[in-house]
């Protein structure tokens, strides 16, 4: 009976801000008992309920022009402002959550190629001429 009390309790907090149609409501109180036997039982996996799937496979997530979002499926250049804004993910959370790997792009290839050619167009990355000049002074007071 202790088991139906907390699975009420949980029923009705989790309902009074979550819209659950009445004839759900004996199968959320039995999920939410079966949850709480299971963890009294010592079973953690009872805790866990269907795997979730991604939106696309991961395989086709990734194209030159566009990466889509794994958990909701929409599209974008960059994935790292929607996946704090909509998911609050950090990057590596959500490689995390969907076990991809370390490498996995942020960014879509063609639009990292764009940014890439930006920044090589306006000097990014290089060293500038007062730097050489210093260096060219260092060589030479050492020699």
């Amino acid at each position: 009976m202790e088991f139906l009390n907390f699975a009420a309790r949980i029923t009705a907090a989790y309902t009074a801000s979550n819209r659950v149609p009445t004839s759900l409501l004996p199968e959320v109180v039995r999920d939410v008992t079966h949850v709480l036997r299971g963890l009294a039982n010592g079973h953690a996996e009872s805790t866990m309920g269907p795997a979730r799937r991604p939106a696309v496979p991961a395989g086709q997530s990734v194209t030159p022009d566009c990466i889509t979002c794994l958990d909701c499926g929409k599209r974008y250049r960059t994935l790292r402002r929607h996946l704090k804004a909509a998911h609050a993910l950090s990057p590596e959370g959500y490689r995390r959550k969907w076990g991809l790997s370390a490498d996995y792009p942020m960014v879509a290839p063609r639009y990292a190629e764009v940014r890439a050619a930006v920044a090589r167009n306006i000097g990014l990355g290089r060293l500038g001429a007062n730097h050489r000049r210093r260096a060219a002074l260092a060589r030479r007071s050492a020699a």
